[in-house]
């Protein structure tokens, strides 16, 4: 019995070192997977992608903010006037304001139309020696107060010589008061329902002061007024119309105190 139980000791020892001597192996095995699968070669494909998101962000929220919020007006209600091209966010009693979401949801679908000819197909890169395969894009926003994070997946195998590398996930954050601008128009879309016949100066001068803004509006046409607020930090806009029933006759009273506050 002893003898049986001193083999069983022996043999459950040499399996404990056998499982070890795996694991070890095992992680070591990964180690070298991950120093050849990320070669430092292969980092400027990943900071040009960076690079290439943070200036088609950009350019898409100059875009987005320039059209009421949206990427495209096709199936919205917006003016048809040669100067300005963007959506409606008041009609006369209705409130058309975009959500949050839907100018996200626009922002990203400028993105998966435009990276692409920032990427160019990684063509300079492919020059160098890289093979690279590019898979479809999809992307997300979120926009706060203060910036706008966008998340891309674009899939891309790389291969040069042995090394080979997959890189689907990429991250950028821009600074930008697109939200900031959003939330203000709806709260005056929101104070323009309440009273349609009227606008609410005190609101107007509130959201500029509050968030450094200029908030400019100017007469198009018989009954659309465009609302043009503008972030004095950035130079960004956020352009959107409304439509009255009857023209407020506080608009030129209120062209006369943008005008003031531009020069504060």
């Amino acid at each position: 019995m002893k003898t049986k139980s001193q083999i069983s000791l022996v043999i459950l020892f040499g399996l404990v070192l056998l499982i070890a001597f795996s694991f070890l192996f095992y992680f070591e095995g990964l180690k070298k997977e991950v120093n050849i699968e990320m070669p430092a070669s292969f980092l400027p494909i990943n900071s040009f992608v960076e690079s290439c998101i943070e200036k088609t962000g950009k350019e898409a929220i100059i875009w987005i903010g320039e059209h009421g919020g949206y990427y495209n007006l096709d199936n919205v209600y917006s003016t048809d006037f040669t100067i300005y091209n963007t959506a409606y966010y008041f009609n006369i009693k209705d409130n058309l304001a975009p959500s949050k979401e839907r100018v996200e949801k626009e922002i990203s679908d400028y993105i998966n139309d435009n990276l692409f000819f920032c990427l160019q197909n990684f063509v300079d890169f492919k020059e160098q020696g890289f093979d690279i395969i590019q898979g479809n894009i999809d992307s997300s926003v979120q926009l706060s107060q203060d910036d706008a994070t966008f998340s891309v997946y674009l899939p891309l195998a790389i291969k040069k010589q042995e090394n080979v590398k997959k890189i689907e996930n990429f991250a950028v954050n821009i600074k930008t008061k697109l939200g900031s601008m959003l939330t203000s128009a709806h709260l005056l879309a929101r104070e323009q329902v309440n009273d349609p016949g009227n606008i609410c100066m005190s609101c107007i001068f509130r959201e500029s002061m509050k968030n450094d803004f200029i908030i400019e509006l100017s007469n198009i046409g018989n009954d659309t007024v465009i609302v043009d607020i503008l972030d004095n930090a950035t130079g960004q806009q956020l352009i959107y119309a409304n439509k009255y029933m009857i023209y407020p006759a506080l608009i030129p009273l209120l062209m006369l105190n943008t005008l003031f506050m531009k020069n504060v």
